[in-house]
Formats: structure tokens, C-alpha cells, sequence
């Protein structure tokens, strides 16, 4: 219905936050939180005029500076334009408790619509929606604890955070106190939507996280994410504390913020393209950065056609920081999982499931930062440590291979994506040559 009166998936999910929230202030006797007026309880009540009393009230809530309500409803507007439609969703959300009843299948239908929006919208601004089953396998390695601070620099819709307090992996719902960081603000108040129908508290800040010294964020115990990709829309390259390195390109400036935000002790686990393991120059120094501040054991190559870009081929790179004084030891081992090599393009047809990082798992073992006792599987395996001491004196390259594609299994598609990123990152290179003759 809401279709046909002009509305996309994406515009559906922004409306669907504004009536679920108020819905749920409601359900939970929180609604003294919002301005007299601004109310499910004062809006809903059968009077005629709905359509304009919601407008109404959404323009007051957009002028809110109170918190989780600023950011749900910061320039908050409607797009229905059919009063009976708006009428339409109000019976439908009143059919349940939502929050008391149905929390948990209300937080998988909500995760489900996130995914079918950033699907319609997967040309839009770099921003992928991270597959769930991969965010629940991170999630299991990386075991989150009771009270660490958990922290996720790029979070889009949220899938770390909620997936970190949920996980059957560790047991009951812990206590997590979730920081997300997003730069734009409908994305920031879909997350902080996801974390609502889910039951969690938490802070989403609306910002740069690379560059905008006011964002408070705190040192945290385990940061995951799935930061953007590219150079498109970077401003010129700048300096700023979290990012001592300046380059346009994200993937390189994330890593970098990453790094230095993990306490010493602390762990990551961050999705990154294939070019951050290779390329020379400004990437270089961040991996040497990198394997300096942090012990690097775990690289994950992940499987072609998870994300929308399915020409960007990606990889989880597991670290922690090493403690304050620390150097790294010359017998410290790189551990490398090729889920790439041999494997299907995942996609409508070939569904990504848990299953598919079954053998990863059991190969990752069941310590948190990558120190259970692991078998090397040979040159015929998908499991293979090497020499961080000898990467380093190679010029740390850290794409390493040894599986052989099957003649005849890259399609003309995937070759022509590839050539794509090999160009973008030559004129990035080019790009930082230039800044380097100018000064």
C-alpha cells in the first residue's frame, strides 16, 4: 500500500523507525520522553486530521536535542501523502505488543527489511550491507564480554552491535556498551532503530569519525566493522589525530582509526579490500603500522559476491593491540584462510549461510585472539600460517596465495571488476603523487 503511494523500500524503513519507536515508548511507558503532543498515545487516538497531526509532530520531534530522540528524528519528515495509508500502518502496528511479545522475531524483521533496503539502494554512497551470517561468525571468534566496550567506527544499520549482545555463541545476552559511529544520519537512526526493537541500549554518534575531532569516542575493548571502500566524495587528504597517515583512501584512513583506538589488549576484526594487503606507498606504511602497533594473526579471504560490489574482493583481518612498550616478536605467525579459491560467486542463487565458515572456525580455534593451537593444512589446504619476520623483510605483502583457480572460473564480469579496482587505485596513487610534488 505504502508502495503505491510513492514510497521505496528505503523510504518504508525511515517510516517504519518513526511509528515503531513511538510504538514502543508507548509499550514500555517511556513516552514522557517525547513533547506533549508528539505522543503515540496522543496521536493515534481515532480524531480526524491524522495525517496532519503526524506531520505536525514530526516537525517538532526534528527540533528535539534530547538524545536517542535527536538522532531518530533529526530532520524527520513524512513521505506518506495518503492520509488512509497512514491509517492502514497505525492498524497494523496496533495488532501487537511489539516489544513485549515479539521482540525477537520483531528485531529479525527488522534486520530482514534493513538488507532488502540497502539492496534497492546498493549504488548509494560505497556503503555495503554486511551479510548477517558473516557478522555472526565474527561475532562467534571474536567472543564478546560482559561490560567491554564495543565499538564500530562505520556501524550502518548496526549489525555488529546488535549481533555482539545476541550471540547464542556466548550464552545470555551480555552487557555491552555499544558505541556506533555513522555518518549519515537516516543510516544512523536505522541503527539506532536496530538496537531498539532489538532491546539494547547504546549510543550511534552522527559524524566523521576519521575527522571530526568533537565526536567523544572512547578507547574500546573490540572493534568491529565494515568500514566503506574507496576515494569517491573523500575530502583532500588531511591529518588528523586518528588518522596520522592522510590519504583519500578510506579502507587506509579506517585501519588507521581502528588501530588506534583498541585499548593495548584489545582486538578487531575488520572487513577490508584485497589492495590494503598489496599495494605500495601509503598503504605499505599503514601495514607496517599495523603489525608495529598490533599482533596481525588472522587474514580471512572471503568469497567473491558478498557484498553488492561484487567485484570487490574483500578479506577480515583479525588483530589485537599489543600492551604499551611492546615490541614484535621475530617467531609471531600470520594465519591465512583462503575461502576465495575454488569456491562459488554467493549471490541470489548461491545463498551465504552460517555453514559456509564452518571449516574457518574450526580452524580459527576458540581463543579470541588467535593464540589456540592451529594445524598448517600444506599447499593443498585452506589453512596456512607464515612468517610475519619474513613478510616484513619482503616488503609485507601480505596477499599471499597457493590455491589455483580452476581453469575457466573467472567470468568476463569479475575480470572487468577487477580491472576497475586496479585503475582506482592507480589514480589514487597518482592522486597522493601529486600531494607529494606539490609540497
Amino acid at each position: 500500500m505504502l508502495r503505491d503511494d510513492g514510497l521505496s523500500s528505503y523510504d518504508y524503513m525511515l517510516e517504519l523507525s518513526y511509528l515503531l519507536f513511538l510504538k514502543l515508548l508507548n509499550e514500555a511507558g517511556r513516552e514522557g520522553e517525547l513533547p506533549a503532543g508528539c505522543r503515540w498515545s496522543d496521536l493515534f487516538d481515532g480524531r480526524p486530521g491524522l495525517l496532519g497531526r503526524y506531520k505536525a509532530a514530526l516537525e517538532r520531534l526534528s527540533r528535539s536535542t534530547q538524545g536517542r530522540v535527536a538522532t531518530i528524528f533529526s530532520g524527520a519528515h513524512t513521505r506518506i501523502r495518503n492520509e488512509a495509508a497512514l491509517n492502514h500502518v497505525i492498524k497494523r502496528l496496533r495488532r501487537h505488543a511489539w516489544f513485549r511479545d515479539s521482540q525477537e522475531r520483531l528485531g529479525d524483521a527488522y534486520e530482514g527489511l534493513l538488507e532488502r533496503a540497502a539492496a534497492e539502494r546498493k549504488s548509494g554512497a560505497g556503503q555495503y550491507f554486511t551479510p548477517r551470517p558473516l557478522v555472526e561468525s565474527i561475532v562467534a571468534l571474536t567472543k564478546p564480554a560482559d561490560k567491554e566496550i564495543l565499538l564500530d567506527p562505520a556501524c550502518g544499520t548496526g549489525g555488529f552491535l546488535v549481533s555482539a549482545a545476541a550471540s547464542p555463541e556466548v550464552g545470555a545476552r551480555i552487557i555491552i556498551n555499544h558505541i556506533g559511529v555513522e555518518l549519515v544520519p537516516d543510516v544512523a537512526r536505522l541503527a539506532l532503530m536496530n538496537l531498539a526493537v532489538h532491546g539494547l541500549e547504546g549510543d550511534v554518534l552522527v559524524g566523521d569519525s576519521l575527522y571530526d575531532s568533537r565526536l567523544d569516542i572512547p578507547p574500546a575493548d573490540l572493534i568491529l566493522s565494515n568500514p566503506p571502500f574507496g576515494t569517491r566524495g573523500m575530502p583532500e587528504m588531511r591529518f588528523s589525530t586518528r588518522v596520522p597517515i592522510p590519504t583519500r583512501n578510506k579502507q587506509l584512513a579506517f585501519l588507521q582509526l581502528i588501530v588506534n583506538q583498541l585499548r593495548p589488549g584489545g582486538r578487531a576484526a575488520v572487513v577490508l579490500p584485497d589492495n590494503v594487503l598489496f599495494e605500495g606507498g601509503v598503504a605499505e606504511a599503514v601495514r607496517t603500522q599495523l603489525v608495529d602497533a598490533c599482533y596481525l594473526h588472522t587474514i580471512l579471504r572471503l568469497p567473491a559476491g558478498l557484498f553488492y560490489a561484487t567485484g570487490v574482493r574483500t578479506n577480515v583481518l583479525f588483530f589485537t593491540r599489543r600492551p604499551t612498550g611492546s615490541i614484535p616478536s621475530q617467531t609471531e605467525r600470520l594465519w591465512i584462510f583462503d575461502a576465495r579459491t575454488a569456491m562459488p560467486t554467493f549471490g541470489k542463487r548461491q545463498r551465504l549461510t552460517r555453514n559456509t565458515f564452518e571449516e574457518f572456525e574450526d580452524a580459527f580455534g576458540d581463543d579470541p585472539y588467535g593464540l589456540a593451537q592451529r594445524a598448517d593444512q600444506g599447499p593443498g589446504g585452506r589453512f596456512r600460517s607464515f612468517s610475519l619476520a619474513d613478510l616484513r623483510a619482503e616488503g609485507l605483502n601480505l596477499d599471499v596465495t597457493w590455491l589455483a583457480e580452476k581453469s575457466g572460473t573467472l567470468s568476463s564480469h569479475r575480470l572487468a571488476s577487477e580491472m576497475e579496482v586496479s585503475l582506482s587505485s592507480a589514480l589514487e596513487a597518482l592522486a597522493e603523487l601529486e600531494v607529494e610534488i606539490g609540497r
